[in-house]
Protein backbone atom coordinates (compact mmCIF):
# COMPACT_ATOMS: atom_id res chain seq x y z
CA UNK A 1 0.00 0.00 0.00
CA UNK A 2 1.07 3.50 -0.62
CA UNK A 3 0.97 5.93 2.28
CA UNK A 4 1.96 9.49 2.93
CA UNK A 5 5.21 8.47 4.60
CA UNK A 6 7.87 6.05 3.47
CA UNK A 7 8.81 3.01 5.53
CA UNK A 8 11.78 4.62 7.35
CA UNK A 9 9.67 7.62 8.38
CA UNK A 10 6.78 5.44 9.49
CA UNK A 11 9.09 3.20 11.53
CA UNK A 12 10.78 6.23 13.10
CA UNK A 13 7.46 7.74 14.03
CA UNK A 14 6.17 4.53 15.57
CA UNK A 15 9.35 3.76 17.50
CA UNK A 16 10.37 7.31 18.37
CA UNK A 17 7.11 9.04 19.20
CA UNK A 18 5.08 6.14 20.53
CA UNK A 19 8.13 4.63 22.24
CA UNK A 20 8.63 7.91 24.05
CA UNK A 21 5.08 7.86 25.35
CA UNK A 22 5.40 4.31 26.70
CA UNK A 23 8.79 5.09 28.26
CA UNK A 24 7.37 8.13 30.03
CA UNK A 25 4.35 6.13 31.18
CA UNK A 26 6.63 3.50 32.69
CA UNK A 27 8.69 6.20 34.44
CA UNK A 28 5.54 7.87 35.79
CA UNK A 29 4.03 4.60 36.98
CA UNK A 30 7.19 3.46 38.74
CA UNK A 31 7.63 6.88 40.34
CA UNK A 32 4.04 6.85 41.59
CA UNK A 33 4.53 3.43 43.17
CA UNK A 34 7.74 4.63 44.78
CA UNK A 35 6.04 7.82 46.03
CA UNK A 36 3.38 5.75 47.78
CA UNK A 37 6.04 3.83 49.70
CA UNK A 38 8.95 6.25 49.99
CA UNK A 39 8.07 9.86 48.99
CA UNK A 40 11.60 11.21 49.51
CA UNK A 41 13.06 8.51 47.27
CA UNK A 42 10.48 9.35 44.60
CA UNK A 43 11.51 13.02 44.65
CA UNK A 44 15.15 12.01 44.40
CA UNK A 45 14.27 9.70 41.50
CA UNK A 46 12.56 12.52 39.59
CA UNK A 47 15.35 14.99 40.36
CA UNK A 48 18.10 12.64 39.25
CA UNK A 49 16.25 11.69 36.06
CA UNK A 50 15.80 15.35 35.16
CA UNK A 51 19.37 16.33 36.00
CA UNK A 52 20.95 13.38 34.20
CA UNK A 53 18.76 13.82 31.12
CA UNK A 54 19.67 17.50 30.89
CA UNK A 55 23.34 16.60 31.32
CA UNK A 56 23.06 14.03 28.52
CA UNK A 57 21.40 16.56 26.20
CA UNK A 58 24.10 19.13 26.99
CA UNK A 59 26.84 16.56 26.33
CA UNK A 60 25.20 15.48 23.08
CA UNK A 61 24.93 19.09 21.92
CA UNK A 62 28.60 19.69 22.74
CA UNK A 63 29.66 16.57 20.85
CA UNK A 64 27.48 17.47 17.86
CA UNK A 65 28.89 21.01 17.77
CA UNK A 66 32.50 19.83 17.67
Amino acid sequence: QRGLLGEPWRAGLMVGLLGGFTTFSAFAGETLLLAQQRPAAALLNVGLHLALCLLAVWAGARIAAS
